[in-house]
């Protein structure tokens, strides 16, 4: 639940009329907050299961889930792989009605299962599924049998979106010939791998490939597995990603977790993501300008992963930030002209006429907007205050972990004069 003033008057004097709607005013917004709250009180706490992906195009699968229901809701809905096979799902040991509705957002690979009906404070959910891994639509995670992907984007395990803190231990039978990159402890047995995190984590990001290339940064803080790079390419994506890390730590502090695990995948296509100690990296120009670029992005997430709920405005405080910093990176590591020419596409989002704040995912513009617009307006406020006073507001929004734009912009009211807010107002 975030932090929330309610600026309410608490005056002893006699109440005027204005003073009566204004706590009028007061108590409705904080009976919506705590509404919101409850809303988002039923929670995940943990996952135990058993997964079979030995033939190498079914995902078979065995779940407990956790669950922390207070005050207690009638109703639980989760999202799973659109194409699972339930065989069993079962509620404290006994059978439960379900039903399974479409869904309709930005992950084509999942359908939403629904259940009403008492729940206690603390429950146990077990689902037993299979889905076949050959029909993923997903585009970005295509069906590769030397390289298969399972993350929360194609629904491979039961989840919902608010459930951002769980922990999680996995045994995982994959062929003999396969190994396993994940983030967390990993411990391979004889017949099965185990992965676990005690570390609170919002996904369960798992690869297996038959021609894994591990290879490791001079501090052994990251570990690299490809299946595809040459030489060259892999010595400049270990220098980078050295440069970066140490570039951030010294701008922003230690990041939350000390190794971090990147997985460089051979799908090409310019789409990444990043998770608790974990990155999957996918590079479109052979490792030149825009995938070093990313790989900064990606890593600048270590820092900049406060916002949870995607798609609710506030995406820039993740993605602008991550931009930006990648920017003032690559700014160290090229020329003047060279990164000029880089910013102009920054400099022609920022020219849209849309609040960064006001676009959604599926708008045409959303990628322009909450990347490139945010990032650019960033760096202009870097240019106008300095360096040093930026620094001190960015390691301000890491330190209170700020996740609304409301707080952010709270941030700057604190520590910059009232002339800058003018652009700030017509931007976000």
């Amino acid at each position: 639940m975030n932090k929330v003033g309610y600026g309410c008057n608490t005056s002893k004097n006699l109440l005027s009329l204005k003073k009566v709607e204004e706590m009028i005013k007061c108590l409705t917004t904080l009976f919506f907050v705590l509404l919101a709250y409850n809303f988002y009180s039923q929670e995940i706490t943990g996952y135990q299961g058993k997964i079979n992906i030995q033939s190498l195009k079914k995902v078979k699968a065995d779940f407990n889930i956790h669950f922390s229901n207070s005050p207690q809701k009638d109703t639980l809905r989760l999202f799973i792989n659109k194409n699972a096979d339930i065989k069993n799902l079962t509620f404290n040991e006994r059978h439960v009605d379900y039903v399974l509705e479409k869904v309709e957002n930005d992950l084509p690979d999942i359908k939403e299962i629904v259940i009403t009906q008492d729940l206690p404070p603390l429950f146990t959910l077990n689902v037993e599924y299979e889905y076949p891994l050959t029909t993923i639509e997903n585009e970005t995670f295509q069906y590769d049998p030397n390289w298969i992907e399972l993350n929360n984007f194609t629904g491979w395990f039961p989840f919902n979106r608010e459930n951002t803190n769980f922990k999680y231990q996995l045994k995982i039978k994959i062929p003999p010939s396969y190994e396993l990159a994940s983030p967390g402890n990993i411990t391979k047995k004889t017949e099965y791998w185990i992965i676990g995190r005690e570390q609170l984590t919002d996904d369960i990001p798992v690869v297996i490939s038959n021609n894994f290339e591990i290879f490791k940064s001079k501090n052994n803080k990251i570990s690299f597995y490809s299946s595809h790079l040459n030489q060259t390419q892999k010595n400049k994506i270990l220098e980078d990603g050295n440069s970066i890390l140490s570039f951030y730590q010294k701008k922003f502090g230690k990041p939350i977790l000390d190794d971090l695990v990147i997985t460089i995948n051979p799908f090409s296509h310019p789409w990444s993501y990043t998770r608790k100690g974990f990155i999957s990296l996918s590079l479109k120009d052979n490792y030149k300008i825009s995938d070093r670029l990313r790989l900064a992005h990606e890593i600048s997430h270590l820092w900049w992963s406060h916002n949870k709920i995607y798609g609710n405005g506030n995406d820039w405080l993740n993605e602008a930030f991550a931009e930006y910093s990648s920017l003032i990176w690559y700014k160290q590591h090229t020329s003047k002209d060279e990164f000029d020419l880089l910013l102009e596409k920054y400099r022609e989002a920022f020219k849209l006429d849309l609040k960064i704040t006001q676009v959604r995912p599926k708008d045409k513009n959303y990628v322009a907007v909450t990347y490139y617009k945010g990032a650019y307006w960033l760096y202009r406020l870097n240019e106008k205050i300095g360096a040093k006073k930026m620094m001190k507001i960015l390691n301000e929004v890491n330190k209170r972990e700020i996740n609304e734009t409301s707080e952010f912009i709270s941030i700057l009211r604190e520590k910059l004069p009232q002339q800058i807010f003018k652009e700030m107002e017509d931007v976000i």
